[in-house]
């Protein structure tokens, strides 16, 4: 088949009218912008490099990144070997989470004969996965795959820049995470079609009982069928509720009866710990928060999009919820970060408009793409590159103080550690 030639300036329309209910701009326009597009592609990818440098040097290290990494470690060897996660009642130890990162993490351990490198590679899979995933729902929801690409590159950038210890990370959130996108573009690939409406249900499914906190987005999907159809609500929610009924009794005789009295332990509250996460938070995104918030604000349209709404504001208020628990960190904000950076990629190529307005568009909508949207990644480059090196010089230090080397093993049963 041969190929389709575009004449220069132009592009090929969108899959889907945006309906954000503000016109896009002129194709011309659109295609007259191919400079800035290459240049902030490569600034932001330059600035990927160098962000996540850091946390993918580190995947090898023989100790401890964080202390949920023993926790994962054990339970996930515990699901595979036994006795079941969830046999007795929880007194000194509590499992946190649902079984199924467990039971992934660990089977892939037990083949690779090491738990912690299993479950730091699944989590940069998942990392990635995420990335991709965020693309797509953008390319379907705007119709560009620029668009696409640059939401991509805003999720491995703004993660690596605000939460980086999650990236090559011994723990179940970012596999929760990957579930949920893929359920969330499941719904806006095809939300009138019933079998990607029973994927999406899976797939919610699968990722609560990977971290049981996410349920922003499925509440923003089962929102927005309330509002659109009834009928199709029930399906969703019919292959959900059954979906989480099979895990449930997997759950209960696999891994023991007590599973409840583990997932609803109590937990402190703190308001000092939200506004210490929320503060972090909010100051690394203030500039796109408000750029989503004007969205939001403006929006008048009923289309797909209309999901990153209800996503919006369920992921920010459930995220401030749950940092006032004791113990909880700013990871509970990745969900907000995400429904924050759908909107801003779903709604960029309406910003060639708005650029096109100004005196010199084409550097308007470099500026505006690769540096105010990323004002607070930029400005933690200098620290996380300091971070970076001082965990490289302290890694030698620390192997020889806990007996590793760089080529050597380890005397722990099971090979839970590298």
């Amino acid at each position: 088949m041969a190929k389709s030639k575009i004449k220069a300036g132009t592009v090929e329309p969108a899959a889907e009218p945006v309906s954000s209910g503000v016109s896009a701009p002129d194709p011309v326009l659109w295609g007259g912008y191919r400079a800035s597009w290459i240049a902030v592609f490569a600034g932001l990818s330059l600035l990927l490099i160098v962000l996540v440098w850091g946390p993918l040097s580190r995947i090898g290290v023989h100790y401890s990144i964080g202390y949920n990494e023993g926790n994962a470690a054990y339970f996930s060897r515990q699901a595979v070997t036994g006795p079941p996660l969830y046999a007795v009642p929880p007194k000194f130890v509590y499992i946190d989470y649902p079984p199924l990162s467990y039971h992934l993490v660990g089977l892939a351990g037990k083949v690779a004969g090491n738990y912690v490198a299993a479950g730091r590679w699944i989590s940069v899979f998942a990392y990635l996965a995420i990335g991709v995933l965020a693309g797509l729902i953008v390319r379907v929801l705007s119709g560009y795959a620029r668009a696409g690409v640059y939401a991509a590159l805003c999720w491995g950038i703004w993660l690596a820049a605000f939460d980086p210890t999650r990236i090559g990370f011994n723990d179940p959130h970012l596999l929760a995470v990957a579930f949920g996108m893929a359920g969330l573009y499941c719904y806006v690939r095809g939300p009138e079609s019933t079998r990607w409406l029973a994927a999406s249900a899976v797939l919610f499914a699968v990722g609560l009982f990977t971290k049981q906190s996410l349920i922003a987005f499925p509440g923003a999907v089962a929102i927005e069928l309330f509002l659109t159809s009834r009928k199709r609500l029930g399906t969703w929610l019919g292959i959900a509720i059954g979906t989480c009924l099979v895990l449930l009794l997997l759950t209960l005789v696999v891994d023991g009866p007590h599973f409840f009295s583990y997932l609803f332990s109590p937990r402190t509250f703190a308001f000092g710990d939200f506004l210490n996460m929320f503060g972090l938070y909010a100051g690394m995104f203030q500039v796109v928060i408000a750029a989503a918030l004007i969205w939001i604000l403006r929006y008048s349209g009923a289309g797909r999009d209309r999901v990153l709404v209800w996503a919006a504001v369920l992921a920010n208020v459930l995220g401030s919820v749950f940092v006032l628990g004791v113990g909880a960190g700013i990871n509970h904000f990745i969900d907000a970060m995400l429904s924050i950076l759908l909107i801003l990629g779903s709604s960029v190529v309406l910003l060639a408009g708005f650029a096109a307005q100004t005196r010199w568009p084409r550097t308007t909508l470099a500026v505006l793409l690769g540096v105010v949207f990323f004002f607070g990644p930029i400005v933690n480059v200098p620290r996380r590159i300091m971070e970076a090196q001082s965990n490289e010089s302290q890694r030698t230090e620390r192997e020889r103080q806990v007996g590793y080397s760089d080529s050597g093993g380890t005397h722990c049963p099971g090979r839970i550690w590298p």
